[in-house]
């Protein structure tokens, strides 16, 4: 007799699903063997079709006479091999992890947010995309929304070749209809972009006539590319829940927080609010990215870790448009045409005391659309940087208000720290990487009194476009 430990058969037939990725498989034949202990990990093979059905699992042990026993299929099997081999190609650094955000939002359906808290982990965000139900319904459905996630992330221009290459080998091994799933995302991303509603709330602070108190107005945009502020059309003024009165910067978190409480009740706006806050120069190294006021059920709202937000300049709507109106969207149409590029290419390294003819010199010299200051900007010198950057026209500008606690002896270091991840993505994306930074350190560091020691909390954005402004005082009209 041929030795037992060289293998035996035991016939039988599929049954049905029992449980989430378990068959059963029940034994048919009077004589020979049944599946039982020492079959786990065996094929479980069509004779008919000459294919692997799947693999056994464990058996029935409740009752011996049963000939019943359990596996795996095979679509379920390879779907955790083309995971695992995805994971092995996905490596994660925090350049790398904000390269994969943007692909991420792109996947998720509209609702999702809703039910599901935003990943903190790469396997959180790689499962979260294989339970999406897949618009792309050709192909291998199992995988959720990983094929789709795959050929966005390979439009990322920050990837290296190498990376892109294997990321294709992937998908074209894993997903049979990979390159139309890749021309489908790159050719509708310019339609789809003009077809969504860009909300924004702009907050607008202006000095009041008393030293040290500031009146504050509020406007919504349904959506951006409907704004015609020529007839200020698309554009409506939000009521004001708080008192009409002139308030101290101290006050100013719950003015807006109300603001966007009445933007949510009226106009249902979500997540994809965007945020301009308008500040004279004396605010405008406020820490407004950590802003916070009671919001519902006595929770704090802190508008900076869930909407985009962006810093403006109240001067640059007021004296300073008049004069420098043209250079201003100039620049800003040049950002427009660098937005698929990587960031730390268009941005020019400032210093804290440097004027503007050297700042505007710095711009032209390395072709660049904005700033990046690699220090934190001393407190004497923070009005005259700002009265210098402004005198620039430059539309962008991202810097650190301070270093984290702890780290003020290596404070370049750390502003490096911040500042690399973010840049080393396409320019468009800043905002929104400058977000994920701030949701991520509310995640860790959640309590006022831990703050200081994230540097997520104090990275702030000058994003200046010249064409979403509010209305002059007292000259609006409703949508």
């Amino acid at each position: 007799d041929r030795p037992k430990d060289t293998g035996v058969w035991a016939d039988g037939e599929i049954k049905d699903r029992v449980s989430p990725g378990w068959v059963q498989i029940e034994g048919t034949s009077s004589q020979g063997r049944r599946v039982e202990q020492g079959f786990s990990g065996t094929a479980v093979w069509n004779q008919a079709k000459s294919t692997v059905l799947g693999m056994v699992v464990a058996e029935y042990t409740q009752d011996e006479a049963v000939k019943v026993a359990y596996m795996i299929p095979s679509e379920i099997l390879k779907n955790a091999i083309a995971y695992l081999q995805l994971r092995a190609i996905l490596t994660l650094t925090d350049a790398d992890w904000q390269i994969y955000l943007e692909p991420f939002r792109a996947c998720r359906p509209s609702d999702w947010s809703n039910s599901n808290p935003f990943p903190q982990t790469l396997d959180e965000l790689l499962r979260q995309l294989q339970d999406m139900s897949p618009e792309h319904q050709a192909g291998n459905s199992n995988l959720g929304r990983l094929p789709e996630f795959i050929a966005r992330l390979i439009l990322e221009p920050s990837l290296s070749e190498q990376q892109r290459d294997k990321l294709r080998h992937w998908g074209e091994a894993n997903y049979p209809n990979f390159q139309e799933l890749r021309e489908s995302v790159k050719k509708p991303q310019s339609v789809q972009e003009t077809k969504t509603s860009q909300p924004y709330l702009i907050f607008e602070v202006r000095p009041s006539q008393v030293p040290g108190l500031y009146n504050t107005r509020a406007f919504f945009i349904s959506n951006l590319e409907k704004l015609d502020l020529k007839n200020y059309q698309g554009i409506e003024q939000v009521p004001a829940t708080t008192a009409d009165a002139a308030c101290s910067s101290d006050d100013l978190p719950v003015h807006l927080v109300s603001y966007i409480q009445v933007c949510q009740e009226e106009y249902g706006v979500g997540e994809n609010l965007t945020i301009a806050v308008f500040l004279p120069l004396e605010l405008i190294h406020l820490d407004v990215d950590r802003w916070r006021a009671p919001g519902d059920f006595g929770d704090d709202m802190i508008p900076g870790s869930q909407f985009k937000l962006l810093i403006r300049s109240q001067e640059r709507i007021t004296q300073y448009k008049r004069r420098h109106t043209e250079q201003w969207s100039q620049r800003w149409q040049r950002l427009q045409q660098s937005l698929e590029q990587v960031a730390c290419q268009c941005l020019a390294v400032a210093k804290s005391g440097e004027p503007t003819p050297q700042l505007n010199a710095r711009l032209i010299a390395e072709n660049a659309v904005g700033f990046k200051l690699e220090e934190v900007p001393q407190e004497s010198a923070k009005k005259g940087f700002f009265v210098g950057l402004l005198g620039t026209a430059a539309p962008v500008a991202i810097w650190l208000r301070c270093a984290p606690k702890g780290t003020e002896n290596d404070a370049v270091e750390s502003i490096l720290d911040y500042l690399q991840p973010v840049l080393n993505c396409s320019l468009k994306r800043i905002p929104s990487d400058v977000l994920t930074r701030r949701a991520t350190a509310v995640a860790k560091a959640p309590e006022p009194n831990e703050q200081d020691f994230h540097i997520g909390y104090h990275g702030s954005l000058l994003w200046e476009d010249p064409n979403l402004m509010p209305p002059p005082e007292y000259t609006y009209r409703t949508q």
